[in-house]
């Protein structure tokens, strides 16, 4: 309940599978570590586990100290207690786990065919593509990352969200490049949000859109300067920030745009998916200036809305987007680039914008419907069954 990407492709691939005539269990963790469930919601069984290994402090107020240990003193338990609740059900073919958390850390010796699935793993340094260097900042959590690196290189089955990503475990990690499948996440298409950004004219102020969690990895830091030198050249936008800002940085960039006095820059918090369809409804460009993506849902969900987006051209967003055909992509960690990048989007014109928009939904819709990936993912599970049957 409380992830993002990884969570948006369980449930699009979960659905999809549904519709296709499969059974299917998600097992996760209960955002309340206390409590456990299990219901069914869409034809999917899904089993929330208590004893996970975080701690909301949100949800639980005591002993906060000690509950923010839980990523080490619950880690194993956690993992085996998801083992556990897969040798309980009945008739299980296939589990797909993620390589983030290496949740499948005991389920080899469940003699059961087991895809891992590349999202990102926790040691990807996304400014570099490269494996994260042991430092006092990152101690506590290199050991996790190293466990994520050991079951992929154990995993006889591998898919990657993106063919970025892919690389990175290929070059820095040392995976067999023939291991990994590439396939990418799907997007439901059946229900497509439609952009009706109104033509810029004199009158109007330009929005820009960003869509995610408010942190630095995302790149608002750099969006924010980029606002600030078009602001400081006489462009007039409106800088809209929709994504979650229960953190650090997002508190204190909100502190020093209110003691700036800059009415135009908006944080909106986290917003279910109806509010953001209204957003992108009347966006002038949807910007995504990450460091680095594995894929990235948003540009997804904005290109078929029929925006014009500004993507990163560090990892998965240059394989969804196709410069100044479908969208544009600028230099991460670089507020000048992404500056005039803007500006080159705002001189286009109104029948320009809405080609590009076009062209989005549509490539979202040949390339990254829900509809083609779930039979790329039921291809995969058959030929994975077919190769254990056979070993």
């Amino acid at each position: 309940m409380r992830a993002g990407g990884i969570a948006t492709y369980v449930q699009e691939s979960a659905l999809s599978l549904v519709k296709n005539g499969f059974r299917v269990t998600v097992i996760c963790a209960s955002d309340d570590t206390r409590l456990q469930s299990n219901y069914t919601e869409h034809g999917i069984n899904i089993i929330r586990l208590s004893g996970g290994d975080f701690f909301l402090k949100q949800i639980e107020k005591k002993s906060f100290f000690i509950k923010k240990l839980r990523f080490v003193y619950r880690f194993f338990s956690y993992r085996f207690k998801i083992k556990k609740t897969i040798e309980s059900l009945s008739e299980v073919s296939i589990i797909e786990v993620p390589e983030y958390g290496a949740e499948g850390l005991f389920l080899f010796s469940l003699n059961l065919p087991m895809v891992v699935r590349l999202h990102c793993p926790m040691l990807l340094d996304r400014a570099c593509n490269q494996v994260q260097r042991l430092s006092l900042r990152n101690f506590h959590y290199y050991w996790r990352g190293l466990i994520e690196f050991s079951i992929v290189k154990k995993a006889k089955y591998v898919t990657s969200i993106s063919e970025s990503l892919k690389s990175f475990f290929v070059d820095e990690v040392g995976i067999d490049t023939h291991k990994i499948k590439t396939i990418y996440n799907g997007i439901d298409t059946e229900n497509l949000w439609q952009n009706n950004s109104v033509e810029i004219t004199e009158e109007t102020i330009p929005t820009v859109l960003f869509v995610g969690s408010v942190i630095p990895i995302k790149g608002v830091a750099e969006l924010i300067e980029a606002f600030r030198l078009l602001n400081a050249k006489g462009t007039k936008i409106k800088l809209v920030l929709a994504g979650k800002i229960n953190n650090k940085f997002a508190e204190d960039w909100q502190k020093q745009i209110k003691s700036e006095r800059i009415d135009d820059i908006t944080f909106l918090g986290h917003l279910t998916r109806k509010e953001l369809e209204t957003l992108y409804a009347r966006a002038t460009i949807c910007c995504f200036p990450s460091w680095g993506e594995g894929l990235s849902f948003v540009c997804m969900e904005a290109m078929r809305a029929g925006c014009v987006v500004i993507g990163s051209s560090n990892g998965g967003m240059t394989e969804i987007i196709e410069e100044a055909k479908d969208g544009f992509l600028c230099l991460p960690l670089n507020a000048v680039y992404l500056a005039h990048k803007i500006e080159e989007v705002l001189r286009l014109s109104h029948t320009e914008r809405l080609n590009i928009g076009e062209n989005a939904k549509k490539k979202i819709f040949q390339k990254f419907s829900s509809t083609v990936i779930a039979k790329e993912n039921i291809d995969y599970y058959l030929l994975t069954l077919h190769s254990s049957k056979e070993d």
